[in-house]
C-alpha cells in the first residue's frame, strides 16, 4: 500500500513539468516587436508606460501588451511583450522620473492622466518604429 502511494506520487511529481509548459509564450497569435520615441509638451518622458490594446471596433482582436518607457524610449523587445499588429488602441502613462518610494510613487509623479491614442502597429520580423507624442 505505501509503494502504491509512493509510486502515484512520483509519477504526479514527474508530470508537473509537462503540466507547467502549457499555455508557454508560443501559443497565440504572432506577436511583432515595436520601438520608438515618446514625449510630452515635447520632451522626452522620462518614466512611464505604454499599453497596446488591440481595437476590437476595427476586428482587431487578440492578446493587449506593454512596455516600459524609460528616458523617452520604448522597446517591446527589451521591456515588455510585442504587439499583434493592426489597429490599436494605445494608453500611456507619463511620470517624471523622481521616484518616492515612501509614497509609493515608484516612477515618481504623473506628468499626464492617461493619454489615450489610435494606432495601426505594424506586422513585421524587423522591429518596427512608431513614435508617440503625447499633447
Amino acid at each position: 500500500m505505501i509503494l502504491r502511494r509512493y509510486t502515484i506520487v512520483v509519477v504526479l511529481l514527474a508530470c508537473l513539468p509537462v503540466l507547467g509548459g502549457c499555455g508557454g509564450v508560443d501559443e497565440g497569435p504572432a506577436r511583432y516587436h515595436v520601438a520608438g520615441a515618446v514625449t510630452y509638451q515635447g520632451e522626452p518622458i522620462p518614466r512611464g508606460t505604454i499599453q497596446f490594446q488591440p481595437d476590437g471596433t476595427k476586428g482587431n482582436s487578440g492578446p493587449a501588451s506593454d512596455a516600459e518607457i524609460v528616458d523617452g524610449r520604448y522597446d517591446t523587445s527589451k521591456q515588455g511583450t510585442g504587439t499583434i499588429g493592426g489597429p490599436h488602441i494605445v494608453v500611456i502613462q507619463g511620470f517624471d522620473g523622481k521616484a518616492n518610494p515612501e509614497e509609493e510613487l515608484l516612477l515618481g509623479m504623473p506628468l499626464f492622466s492617461d493619454f489615450r491614442t489610435e494606432a495601426d502597429m505594424p506586422k513585421s520580423v524587423e522591429i518596427g518604429n512608431v513614435d508617440f507624442k503625447v499633447e
